[in-house]
């Protein structure tokens, strides 16, 4: 069964608030492992907005 890791990533800075487009989603495969290795998930992620006030 292949596994896929999906990472978003900042496709552009924000002008004022973030919007969808500014974020891409990237598929890629994920390597098999060697002798000794073990797979780690992070099934729930938080982030903090910052103040860009000016």
């Amino acid at each position: 069964m292949a596994h896929i890791n999906k990472q978003w990533l900042l496709a552009s800075r924000p002008k004022g608030e973030a919007m969808v487009d500014n974020f891409r989603l990237v598929e890629t495969p994920v390597p098999a492992l060697n002798d000794g290795r073990c797979w780690c998930a992070t099934t729930t992620s938080r982030s903090t907005p910052t103040c860009a006030c000016a």
